[in-house]
């Protein structure tokens, strides 16, 4: 609806930076999409089911099922991963906890929105917000600049009195970003009142940025070069509307599970862990 502030996330922001056409065809016309360039099976989405199918087994102990009979059709590597998980969940030995837990904040004249997979708060004021990671730590340095390590810690604190965490502090909050495949070594980013500012002001940049490009034409294509139109055109959607010719054959290139918005790719798969 018109007049309706727009809406980031970090799914958004990955969107963006990934191609700024595929961004504004997205989430700011209403072009609808022509044949799609692929089909499901053309992409590897293993990747995506196991990470879903992880997250609602974390949400099932949550509410309060017995480990077996969540983990109980998982196979032997998940079902330890799983259990790891709940573990670590259990050490934090907080006073509240939210699972899967969406927060929006006012962001200037925009929305912005965060989940967060779990939000551990404890009577002292310390805020632990745990990301599960279904891989490996591949890129700590990546993880640490990354839009989820600047949009979660800030939300969480915007919203905080909201909560009702009225003695939460910058210096209070921590980043977890928790590996199934190396969970005796989380990667632990405490946050500051400095770096909440610098996330301000870097948000700021990049969203009044995106609200400043007028027009189709004002967000650019990604290059035309093969190796470009093969990674990030051949997977797009809306492939046909920028007439980009992908060169190779076979399956796509898979896409970074962690920044695209899967919301799509789960209404059309049954995750029913029955």
């Amino acid at each position: 609806m018109a007049g309706e502030p727009f809406e980031f996330n970090q799914a958004r922001l990955a969107a963006f930076r990934r191609c700024h056409r595929r961004f504004f065809l997205k989430y700011r016309s209403d072009r609808p999409l022509l044949e799609r360039a692929f089909t499901l099976a053309d992409r590897d989405w293993d990747a995506a089911r196991q990470g879903q199918r992880f997250h609602l087994c974390m949400e099932r102990l949550a509410r309060g099922l017995p480990m077996q009979s969540v983990v109980n059709a998982l196979p032997t590597e998940q079902a330890a991963s799983l259990t790891k998980a709940w573990d670590y969940r259990c050490s934090l030995r907080a006073d509240q906890f939210l699972t899967e837990y969406e927060l929006t904040v006012p962001f200037d004249h925009w929305l912005l929105t965060a989940r967060a997979d779990l939000l551990a708060r404890s009577s002292d004021g310390t805020v632990t917000i745990v990301d599960w990671k279904t891989g490996a730590n591949t890129n700590a340095d990546r993880l640490r600049r990354s839009d989820q390590a600047r949009i979660l810690p800030y939300v969480v604190l915007e919203a905080s009195a909201r909560l009702g965490w009225n003695t939460v502090t910058a210096s209070g909050i921590t980043l977890v970003f928790w590996f199934a495949q190396d969970p005796n070594h989380p990667l632990q980013l405490p946050y500051s009142q400095r770096q909440h500012e610098q996330n301000q002001s870097h948000l700021a940049s990049i969203m009044g940025m995106i609200d400043g490009l007028a027009g189709e034409e004002a967000f650019a294509r990604v290059p035309d070069d093969p190796a470009t139109v093969d990674t990030v055109c051949r997977p797009c959607e809306y492939i046909h509307y920028c007439e980009r010719n992908p060169t190779s054959a076979g399956p796509v290139q898979p896409i970074d599970y962690e920044e695209e918005d899967l919301e799509a790719v789960w209404e059309a798969f049954d995750f029913s862990l029955d």
